[in-house]
């Protein structure tokens, strides 16, 4: 799924003038293989260490490919308790501007699954919030059609860099009969929409809109960001290649 060591995408695109961002991945070189099993295999967003997702990344400059790979739960210096921690991992990564690994914290929060993107590594198993921040809604837990939500965020605040303004969030669920992408052909999809408004910009419309696709038992297939101040002017775009999680014993058998 976004730091010093580098910003998720989504996050750098709300930041830096909401410019095309991100960078080429440590590739799996095998094809997608198994999705997710047991309870996991219910989830639209199955939180499984060892999982692994391949997406290429549409940009107005081109095109990028990124990895990621699901860590597991892991304690965030300044967050209470523990997250579910998926890095990405960046090649070229220098020839970007960026780092080679950025992480994102998962925590479940007022009936939604939300993230955090404020996070640098201090060492490799060693993780840390750069500042204050609301995490950000993915969508709600036991996700169906039908649901819809308005909420506010903090936007990152640092002591030495200010922030903490105030961010408006629209969102609903959909669903979806067929969604095809690099990665295979998916039934049972569920589209969540969603929009950032800043008030302190525009109060009237929102800055930006996301469309994004989740198979169940596999994730995230596509998503679409689009510039709403330029009618809806596509940003970036992002597609499954790949995927793979881990077999279980049961499946070995």
């Amino acid at each position: 799924m976004r730091v010093d060591r580098r910003r998720p995408l989504r996050t750098l695109a709300l930041v830096a003038g909401w410019a095309a961002l991100l960078g080429a991945l440590t590739a799996c070189d095998a094809p997608p293989s198994s999705s997710a099993s047991g309870s996991a295999a219910n989830e639209y967003f199955p939180l499984v260490p060892g999982a692994h997702w391949r997406y290429k990344y549409a940009l107005g400059a081109g095109g990028i490919e990124v990895e990621v790979v699901a860590r597991g739960d892991s304690a965030v210096e300044g967050l209470p308790g523990v997250a579910f921690i998926m890095d990405e991992h960046a090649l070229s990564a220098d020839s970007l501007g960026i780092a080679e690994v950025g992480a994102t914290a998962y925590v479940a929060r007022d009936g939604f699954l939300c993230r955090y993107t404020g996070l640098d590594y201090r060492s490799p198993d060693r993780l840390r919030m750069l500042g204050e921040e609301d995490p950000a809604r993915v969508m709600p837990l036991g996700a169906l059609p039908g649901a819809s939500w308005t909420h506010e965020t903090r936007i990152l605040q640092q002591p030495e860099n200010g922030g903490g303004g105030r961010i408006k969030w629209t969102g609903r669920t959909k669903p979806v009969a067929e969604l095809i992408v690099p990665a295979g052909t998916f039934a049972d999809v569920l589209l969540v929409e969603s929009e950032y408004w800043d008030p302190s910009i525009q109060t009237d419309a929102p800055l930006l809109s996301y469309q994004d696709y989740y198979a169940r038992g596999v994730g995230l297939l596509r998503s679409v960001t689009k510039n709403e101040r330029e009618g809806g002017t596509q940003m970036v775009e992002q597609t499954l290649l790949a995927f793979d999680f881990p077999q279980t014993d049961a499946q070995n058998q």
